[in-house]
């Protein structure tokens, strides 16, 4: 006999020949003998929207097995196969349990409980490790002066809010992005030390936002670049803006090169680090409120 049926979009395919059951759920499949089934229970899985089939088998040489299987609810090729399984083995179906009951007695753990407790702190998790750059630069409050050479030497200056000595390259990168209608523009371009030779490796591009031509000659003239070092764990400039600096200007950039972002503070960092966790936490609190409602 063969039992098909959907979970969200994947197709489930479960065959029973004699005493041999055989499931294919995506990738994989699951082989397990009628006869060796103690308990099953099937019921909906909270908050609803789906059906939960748990079957815990025993072989010969007591080794207990467990097996999930899922669908959507009101999937009748699901329910067809635990009728037939419940007809040949009456005593191991416990559908008539409720869910905490049919658990407790196959000493199964409720993976939808856990997972309700566990997807929010692991999605808050992921959020803060992602957004760690804003409250790494949000506690930075230090400053201090450095060259372009310090750099390149790995100097620690214990702040990343500098003051970078050294002198501007005529080489320079203009990226424009937009986003819902509102365009950005940035500027590159690379500052070395005082004894820079051409061919040798450039470690520092500075960025700006959008200057005039008359702003832009003003910047390239200094000596003195004020901004923020954005090097923490993933910052820095991608590799596209790399390679435009290779391609485009034949300059040698350095393995690891930094970026300098000109007159950027960092006193906003940490309100950003703090506004983006606070929405995302209301926004999982009022979802777990629902579900919690859902699922009674």
């Amino acid at each position: 006999m063969r039992y098909t049926f959907q979970y969200t979009v994947l197709g489930i395919e479960a065959n029973l020949e004699g005493n041999q059951l055989s499931v294919k759920q995506g990738i994989r499949n699951f082989q397990l003998a009628v006869s060796e089934i103690q308990m099953m229970w099937m019921g909906k899985m909270p908050p609803g929207d789906f059906l939960e089939l748990v079957i815990v088998t025993k072989n010969a040489a007591g080794k207990e097995k467990k097996f999930r299987f899922y669908s959507n609810d009101g999937e009748q090729g699901l329910k067809d196969l635990v009728d037939e399984l419940a007809r040949q083995r009456p005593s191991a179906d416990l559908r008539s349990l409720s869910r905490e009951e049919a658990f407790a007695r196959m000493k199964t753990a409720d993976t939808a409980k856990l997972a309700f407790w566990a997807v929010p702190f692991i999605i808050v998790g992921v959020l803060a490790a992602g957004t760690s750059p804003f409250l790494i630069h949000g506690l930075d409050k230090g400053s201090a002066v450095v060259s372009a050479d310090d750099l390149k030497a790995g100097n620690n200056s214990g702040t990343r809010n500098l003051t970078v000595q050294g002198r501007a390259l005529n080489q320079g990168l203009e990226e424009s992005s937009t986003r819902k209608g509102k365009t950005t523009v940035r500027m590159y371009f690379p500052v070395v030390g005082p004894d820079y030779q051409e061919g040798q490796p450039v470690h520092l591009l500075v960025q700006t936002g959008n200057l005039t031509e008359a702003e832009l000659n003003e910047v390239l003239g200094k000596n003195e670049f004020q901004g923020v070092l954005r090097n923490v764990l993933w910052e820095g400039p991608s590799g596209k803006q790399v390679k435009f600096f290779q391609s485009e200007y034949s300059l040698a950039m350095a393995d690891n090169v930094m970026l300098l972002e000109l007159g950027a503070s960092t006193s906003n960092d940490l309100y950003i680090f703090i506004a983006i966790l606070t929405v995302t936490f209301v926004i999982m609190a009022g979802v777990m409120i629902v579900l919690k409602r859902q699922m009674g």
